[in-house]
């Protein structure tokens, strides 16, 4: 059976698809060219052969659309790009990009879309050295150990009141530095989990141009580790509040964060429970008792205390329980290995 192109059942050379895609290696259109190959379209081939009786043989039809792609590096608005991309009609349908038009008014939109990333990500990231002072959370009276560290990122991660007070205060310094000297409509601006749109205009996120984050180091920590902790929140931005001219920002904390030298990730048992015996980071834990429920192995109800545990036994080391920690919706956290009581 050989593979044909059907030249009728082909989508005729016209752009039936526009998609716009940061790019930081766009810094000239060779090696854009080369970048938007990765953006070709599908080739679609028809799952059963048909007969051809002029040919007296069976062939498989295969076709593609052709995409419009537009490149635009985030840190120079000059450099903007545009290319046709799709697949040859004949076998063996390799890719081909083709230069194309932009013109004045659209190549100014997506320029903006470029210089307005730029004023934001260095908002953003001046807003990253914001200080979280040391508070007295509402509701919460724990006395931990004079020798261990305050304001440290599993302090904040571990105290509801502490970690909304470093979302307010860095929504305030984000939203004050995005309107410093800046001739940009904040009502017009949205960014999310796919891109950032602006004007009627959106560019999507890509390999080497992430969706935009804001991470919060800390100086200090419960352990001396080569890595410094820090929360990673990624970033979406809804709106703008009318009454105070702040934007309305989404803070999602990312499974990258570290706390007192641990991954968030390591903490929530990706590859099952850590083993913590540092007195300072069980204090921390302990912390948790007031915003869920502690569970051992069995999923039996505990009381996580540093002096007076309850956790079931691992099976590897008799020494060490199992803690699950289950948060006011009812939703399994956090777990780990600690001493048993």
């Amino acid at each position: 059976m050989k593979t044909y192109s059907l030249l009728l059942s082909l989508v005729t050379f016209e752009c039936l698809a526009q998609n716009a895609y940061f790019c930081h290696e766009c810094n000239n259109v060779t090696t854009a060219q080369t970048q938007a190959l990765q953006y070709a379209p599908e080739l679609r081939c028809d799952s059963e052969p048909i007969l051809l009786p002029e040919l007296g043989e069976e062939i498989t039809a295969c076709s593609s659309d052709i995409k419009r792609v537009i490149l635009v590096n985030p840190t120079d608005k000059t450099k903007v790009y545009a290319f046709n991309v799709g697949h040859n009609p004949t076998s063996p349908y390799r890719t081909f990009v083709e230069p194309d038009t932009l013109g004045s008014a659209e190549k100014s939109q997506f320029s903006e879309i470029s210089q307005l990333y730029q004023h934001v990500s260095q908002a953003i990231s001046q807003s990253q050295q914001i200080s979280v002072t040391s508070t007295q959370s509402q509701g919460i009276s724990m006395a931990f150990a004079s020798s261990c560290p305050q304001d440290t990122a599993l302090d904040v991660l571990t105290d509801p009141q502490k970690m909304e007070n470093l979302k307010i205060r860095a929504r305030i310094a984000i939203g004050t530095r995005l309107g410093d000297g800046q001739n940009i409509d904040l009502s017009r601006v949205r960014w999310d989990g796919l891109g950032m749109h602006y004007g009627g205009v959106s560019v999507h996120w890509s390999i080497t141009t992430n969706q935009l984050v804001y991470a919060k180091s800390f100086e200090v920590s419960e352990v001396s580790s080569s890595v410094t902790d820090v929360l990673v929140f990624k970033l979406e931005y809804l709106g703008v509040d009318s009454s105070n001219n702040l934007p309305l920002l989404n803070f999602e904390l990312n499974h990258s964060s570290i706390a007192a030298g641990m991954t968030l990730s390591g903490l929530q048992g990706q590859f099952g429970a850590l083993t913590i015996t540092d007195e300072c980071i069980l204090e921390r834990l302990e912390q948790l008792n007031t915003q869920g429920e502690f569970r051992d192995g069995m999923g039996n109800p505990v009381d996580f205390n540093n002096s007076n545990s309850g956790g079931t036994a691992a099976d590897d080391s008799p020494d060490l329980c199992i803690y699950d920690f289950y948060n006011s919706r009812g939703e399994r956290q956090y777990t780990f290995r600690a001493p048993c009581p």
